[in-house]
Order: structure tokens, then C-alpha cells, then sequence
């Protein structure tokens, strides 16, 4: 490990284990000092006790040109030489015998001649002195045969140069330095200037070596450059509560890792410790101090709980919001920036490898309109609910969250084991829980209810048959405010004809607003009490799924979708025109024409009906603003008859805006038009996918229902929010079937 010594201001390698050492927390400004640039300064301060080189002369050189040759004495003759001690050699200043003696500070002579050549020379001497003292100070190094290259040996008296003084030193590392050398500690560890950072692979040591060092440091100093001495930290508005060292995502298992931890001010003065401050710390965090003094092992907070601590923290790079974690979980992983999210999602499959607790799924909110141990049938928000629709995530769709900022609400869920499982569910074959990497994805099994089972059936607006496709994963955690309970996750299971179930997050939109707790309408989890175990534990199945590998990185920045349209242009994907072929449609797409630039036509033609669908688009406020207007139009062959039966004409709408810093939403809500046209019944079912900026797929899907009466002619819409479907035959009131032609950009 590579320490700065606080006394020389040079680098040293030495062992962290065996050496007493402090250790700098701090942000980082615009410009911190690197390891390249602080190694140049250094080489401006040759090491304390350096050697001249050989062959270096004295300051006697100076009078090398007087003719007389007892002058060109060695440098041992030097009246300031520590060889002169105890010498007796006839050139000796302090020998009587000597040609020529040295007394009082002066030369003197045996001979009239020599006394006149000394009498220059001795006026002389103490310029000569100055200059020496000059370029000693200065540190200008004299060239071999020079008059003060004797000056530069470490047996100079003169003063030394110190790279304290250099004013190119960073202020943060010569105080830091100064802190540290003044506690009595000899080595400082700096993240800024100790890590070679164009080293990738000693970056990837020091990452992966970060916790450790820092909790065997025996004092960490952190350093908030925003708070100012004299202030009560203890203020409602101070500093301090404010400072952006709070908000940083390396300064958690810098806060969280050492013993020992002095905060100090913008003048490097003492503000507290972290064992005076914890529950000030604890308030400011969220981190209890149970951690916080290493009163308790990490390992015994849930994971939901750790992460949670640092959801709402900032890095620079996105890859360091997982590599700033490794510690708090004890792994290690290579660091690969460029990954971008790639290495939180890294970082959970480590997880998952090694800590056996699925708090890791327990991200997003919780719906807390329940009553202690009451089943979800009695809660009065879902008997009560006049919409209670199961939505998919369409941003997040595997069970691992894509980022942080999701577990934000996980500090309070705490871990249950796996015996206690056993004993809540009753399952004699639950063996615990394991995960295995495939090609597929993850392979795992959970513990699934049917959502039909879990619900009050009467007020959920799908058919119970084909609602067993969504279910609440029953997760090995539970909420701290509602202790004996497990968490349920709202999932969604695709169809598969492989055996391959992948299984998806999603969400259930409960409305009206639920009357207690914190009145979530689309919670992503729910207490399960004994009572709803109870309930439907002859429902509870052991399902073989699998967690679906990462998505591609988007090649798209994701400021495109806060960019005005122009114009739009829809655009309809060849796996739609494939799966209404596939359906007996053809599809015509045509696009606006200068007659009606705003207008584009789709037409579907089967042997047996012709839907028409007319979009207009309307952009407002500089195009930040979209309203698309579908009129839908469907006919049918009248039986025996040349002449065709049409319905009547019904209309749609979507609108969406990217104002106040809003972005455009991915995809707008599914829309259904229901047809009557005797001898079937016909679902058309629309919407439109964001593709780029001015630029929308839309999304068509038609659903043939049961025989109607050849009399009964009619339509009617249904505006349905996260993709709900109407209740009525083959129409679940769920987000779409992945096989079907609706699509979703997948970015």
C-alpha cells in the first residue's frame, strides 16, 4: 500500500497491517491533485540524507585560482567540514605547524607575499558565504566543480528546501499531512494522490481493498470542506446536516469502516467524532449506530437495508455506485468501468451467490392499508377498490432492480430465515433457496400465489381463469411494521411452450386512494399474514422460474426523451405485420401526405373484416407537447349479401407532454374499441411505443371473441391505464400478453 510519510512528503510502500497509519476521507473538488502530479513535485526534493555524487567538489573550489597552492586544500580543510574534527593535517586551520593558519575567522600567513595574496581573498569570504547561503536556500543545485556544490551534501549546515513550502502542493494534502504529522502518525493514505490510477489493475486493488483499509486505519479524518468552524452541528440548519460529504456514495463505507473517525471543518478544525455525533450521524444517514460503532456485524442488517442506506447517494461514474458498496457486503468483484448499470447488476448476482437473503427483491413500495394479521380479503382499501389492475413494470422488468434509487424504502425490512419459513408456510420440500446460472438466465425457485387467490375476487376486473399468470412471489423477509409477515412480490410468469418461465415485476393500481398507512395505490409488495398463508395454502406452488439476463444497454442517450418532436412519424414493426398475418390480417401502413401531414392511415384486411384506423397527431407548446387522436372503423361481408355491415365509428386518445423537465413517457396506455359484428365479436386493441424523438411503433392487437347476433351492431371504447384490457371473453384485464403483437421498445 502506498502511503505518503508526513514529515518528507514522499511516497512509501509499506505493509497496512503492520503500519500505523490515519487515513483522509473527503470529496473530491473540480480538481484533486493525482498521484503523477504530486510525484513531479516531489522530485523537486531530493530524499532527506541524500549523497552528493561522486566526484561533487566543496566551496574551497572558489579559490582554486589562487596561485598559491596551500589554498587548493581537499574538502576535509573546510572550516565548517565535520571532517575537520580532531584533524591535524599540515593544511589544518587549527595547526600551528600548518603554512598557513586559520584565527579568529581569518586567514593567516608565515611570509609578507603570502599576506598580500590572502588580503583579497579575505574580503572575499563572506560574499562567498552569502552566495552559498542563497543557493542553499533557493535549493538551486550546483553543478559538479561549483562553489556551493559541497553545500548540497547532507552534511551541509545550510537551511533545506521543504516541499511544504511549494506552492504547487495542494492545500488539502500539505493540511491533511499536517494533521496527521501533528497526532503523532508518520503515514497518511490519501484516495486522490495514493492510487495510480492509470493502473488499472492497481485501481481494481485498491477498490476491492478500500473497506479494509480504511477499518484498520488506526484514525480516519473526514474532511467537509462545505462546513465552517464554530458552527453547532447540533443546528437545525447547520452545516453540517447539510454538508455534501453525507451525500457521497464512497463516503458510506468510509463513514461506516473506521473506529476511529473525526469529522473536521473547511480550516481543518475538529467538529466531533463519530461516537460523539452517532445519533446526530444516525439521523442524518439513516445508518443506525449499531453500525455505525461496530456494535453489531454487517451481516446482520438485510440487504434491502444496507442498500437502502445508499439509494439516495451520488457518484460520479455510474459504475461506483456498485463498487462503492463491495465492502459493505465483503465481495469482490474486477471493476470494469464502461459497464455503466451493468455492475449494480453485477454486483446483486454476487449477492445472491453468497448471502441467502432475498430482501434483494423487496425494492419499490410496500402497501401498508392493513391491519395487524388481517387477511388481504378483509382489508376495507381492495374490498372497496373500483380498479384493482395487476400492471407489469416496463422499465424494470427483472426481479434484480436496475439501479439504487429503488431501495430507498428498504430500511426497514428485515431478514427471515429459511427455518422460519418452513415453519409459516408448511412446505416439507422447500428446500432452500438456490440460484443457478444458465444461458437462459438465473435459474431459482420461489414460492408463488396465484393473485386470483390472494384478492378479493368481486372487485378484480379480469377473468380469475386466466389471472393465474400473475402471482405474489412469496419473499424470506418482512416488514419491521408488520412483524410475522412475509412479503409478497407482484410478479408476472409469461406463457412459455419451452418449459423456459421467466418471471417479471410488476405492480398492482389500487383506486381509489387506500384510507390508512402511507395510501400507495400501486404497491409492488404486500404483507402476507398468517391468516392469508392460511388461506390459500393449498394455492401455494413451488415454481421452477428463471431471471432473465440484463438488457442491452441503450445505445440512445437518455436525454433523447426530453427532446421536442417535430413532427411524428409512426412506424409499425415487422413482428406486428407477422403476427397479424399470422392472424389472417394484412396491414397497410400509409404515412401523411402533403394534403393532410398530420394524418397517417392503417388499414387491416382479413378475408372476413376490414378495420380502418385513421391517427392524427396534434404537438403543442414547441413540440413538447402530443396529443394523438385514432379513429377506428370495422366492417364485415353482410351474410349472403355483397354489401358490407359496418359498425359505428369510435375514437381514442393518448396525450403526453415533455414539459418542467418531464420526460416522454416510453409507452402511452393500451385502448380497446370492442366491435359487435355478427357472427363474432372484435377487440381492437391499440397502443404507441416512444422510439426516438419524433418517432412512435405503434401497436396493434386483435382479439376474435364468441358468436354474437347478426342484428346486434354496435362499439364500444374501453381507455385502459398500464396496459388493462377489458373483462369480457379472452380479455384479461392485465398488461398484455408478451405474444402478442403489442410490443415494447426494448431499449
Amino acid at each position: 500500500m502506498r502511503f505518503l510519510d508526513t514529515n518528507t512528503g514522499a511516497f512509501v510502500e509499506r505493509d497496512p497491517k503492520e503500519t500505523k497509519y490515519a487515513i483522509l476521507s473527503h470529496t473530491w473538488g473540480q480538481h484533486e491533485q493525482t498521484y503523477t502530479e504530486l510525484r513531479e513535485i516531489q522530485k523537486r526534493y531530493p530524499p532527506s540524507g541524500q549523497h552528493l555524487e561522486p566526484g561533487a567538489r566543496g566551496p574551497q573550489c572558489l579559490l582554486s585560482s589562487c596561485p598559491h597552492a596551500t589554498l587548493s586544500s581537499s574538502v576535509s580543510s573546510h572550516p565548517f567540514s565535520d571532517a575537520n574534527k580532531g584533524s591535524s593535517s599540515p593544511h589544518d586551520p587549527t595547526s600551528s605547524t600548518g603554512q598557513n593558519a586559520f584565527a579568529g575567522g581569518q586567514f593567516t600567513s608565515t611570509n609578507a607575499e603570502e599576506q598580500r595574496l590572502d588580503r583579497p581573498l579575505r574580503e572575499l569570504w563572506p560574499f562567498s558565504l552569502l552566495i552559498f547561503a542563497l543557493l542553499g536556500y533557493f535549493h538551486i543545485s550546483p553543478s559538479p566543480g561549483s562553489p556551493g556544490a559541497a553545500l548540497t551534501s547532507r552534511d551541509s549546515r545550510m537551511p533545506r528546501p521543504s516541499i511544504w513550502d511549494d506552492r504547487d502542493l495542494s492545500p488539502k494534502i500539505r493540511e491533511a499531512c499536517r494533521v496527521a504529522r501533528e497526532a503523532g502518525y508518520d503515514y497518511l493514505w490519501i484516495d486522490s494522490c495514493c492510487i495510480d490510477k492509470t493502473s488499472s489493475s492497481e485501481l481494481s486493488e485498491a477498490i476491492n481493498s478500500m473497506y479494509l483499509w480504511y477499518g484498520i486505519a488506526k484514525e480516519c479524518y473526514a474532511y467537509l470542506a462545505d462546513v465552517p468552524p464554530g458552527e453547532d452541528p447540533r443546528s437545525a440548519d447547520s452545516r453540517f446536516r447539510l454538508s455534501r460529504w453525507f451525500t457521497r456514495g464512497w463516503t458510506l463505507q468510509e463513514l461506516i469502516s473506521p473506529h476511529r473517525l473525526q469529522f473536521l471543518s473547511k480550516d481543518w478544525e475538529v467538529i466531533g467524532t463519530k461516537a460523539t455525533l452517532v445519533d446526530l450521524v444516525e439521523e442524518i444517514t439513516t445508518v443506525p449506530r449499531e453500525a455505525l460503532l461496530h456494535l453489531e456485524s454487517l451481516d446482520d442488517f438485510s440487504v434491502a437495508q444496507r442498500l437502502s442506506w445508499a439509494a439516495a447517494r451520488e457518484t460520479t461514474r455510474v459504475e461506483d455506485r456498485a463498487y462503492s458498496l463491495l465492502g459493505i457486503f465483503d465481495i469482490n468483484i474486477p471493476t470494469l468501468y464502461g459497464e455503466g448499470e451493468r455492475a449494480f447488476r453485477r454486483l446483486q448476482e454476487e449477492i445472491v451467490r453468497r448471502v441467502p437473503d432475498q430482501s434483494l427483491f423487496a425494492w419499490k413500495r410496500l402497501y401498508t392499508d392493513i391491519g395487524q394479521g388481517q387477511d388481504l380479503v378483509q382489508c376495507p382499501s381492495l374490498q372497496n377498490a373500483t380498479k384493482l389492475v395487476c400492471v407489469e413494470e416496463r422499465q424494470r422488468l427483472s426481479l434484480f432492480s436496475s439501479d439504487l434509487e429503488p431501495f430507498s424504502e428498504g430500511g426497514r425490512i428485515r431478514v427471515v430465515s429459511h427455518d422460519d419459513i418452513l415453519h409459516r408456510l408448511r412446505l416439507s420440500d422447500f428446500a432452500p433457496t438456490q440460484y443457478t446460472f444458465t444461458t437462459h438466465g438465473i435459474q431459482t425457485q420461489l414460492p408463488l400465489i396465484p393473485v386470483a387467490h390472494c384478492l378479493p375476487r368481486s372487485m378484480v376486473e379480469y377473468d380469475p381463469n386466466d389471472a393465474a399468470r400473475w402471482y405474489l412471489a412469496i419473499l424470506g423477509c418482512e416488514h419491521e411494521d408488520h412483524p410475522g409477515a412475509l412479503l409478497g412480490r407482484v410478479v408476472y410468469v409469461p406463457p412459455s411452450k419451452s418449459g423456459v418461465e421467466y418471471l417479471h415485476c410488476g405492480y398492482m393500481h389500487v383506486a381509489p386512494l387506500p384510507t390508512r398507512g402511507d395510501r400507495i395505490y400501486w404497491p409492488e409488495l404486500f404483507p402476507l399474514w398468517p391468516a392469508t398463508l392460511e388461506r390459500c395454502r393449498a394455492h401455494i406452488e413451488l415454481k421452477t422460474v428463471y431471471l432473465s439476463h440484463p438488457e442491452r444497454a441503450r445505445t440512445q442517450p437518455a436525454s433523447a426523451r426530453r427532446q421536442p418532436h417535430e413532427t411524428i412519424d409512426l412506424m409499425l414493426r415487422r413482428k406486428t405485420r407477422d403476427a397479424l398475418l399470422a392472424q389472417g390480417y394484412t396491414a397497410d401502413l400509409r404515412r401523411p401526405d402533403e394534403g393532410r401531414p398530420t394524418t397517417h392511415h392503417l388499414t387491416l384486411s382479413s378475408d372476413d373484416y376490414i378495420i380502418t384506423i385513421e391517427y392524427q397527431h396534434r404537438l403543442e407548446d414547441d413540440g413538447l407537447r402530443l396529443t394523438v387522436e385514432a379513429l377506428v372503423k370495422a366492417s364485415r361481408s353482410a351474410l349472403e349479401s355483397v354489401r358490407r355491415i359496418e359498425a359505428d365509428p369510435e375514437a381514442v386518445s393518448w396525450s403526453d407532454h415533455a414539459l418542467w423537465g418531464f420526460w416522454w413517457n416510453e409507452s402511452l396506455d393500451i385502448k380497446e374499441v370492442a366491435f359487435t359484428l355478427a357472427p363474432k365479436e372484435l377487440t381492437v386493441r391499440l397502443g404507441l411505443i416512444w422510439a426516438a424523438p419524433s418517432h412512435y411503433f405503434t401497436c396493434v392487437d386483435i382479439v376474435t371473441g364468441g358468436e354474437a347476433d347478426e342484428h346486434d351492431i354496435m362499439a364500444k371504447s374501453v381507455g385502459s391505464e398500464g396496459g388493462a384490457l377489458a373483462n369480457h371473453d379472452e380479455a384479461l384485464l392485465v398488461t398484455l400478453d408478451p405474444n402478442s403483437t403489442v410490443e415494447r421498445l426494448e431499449a
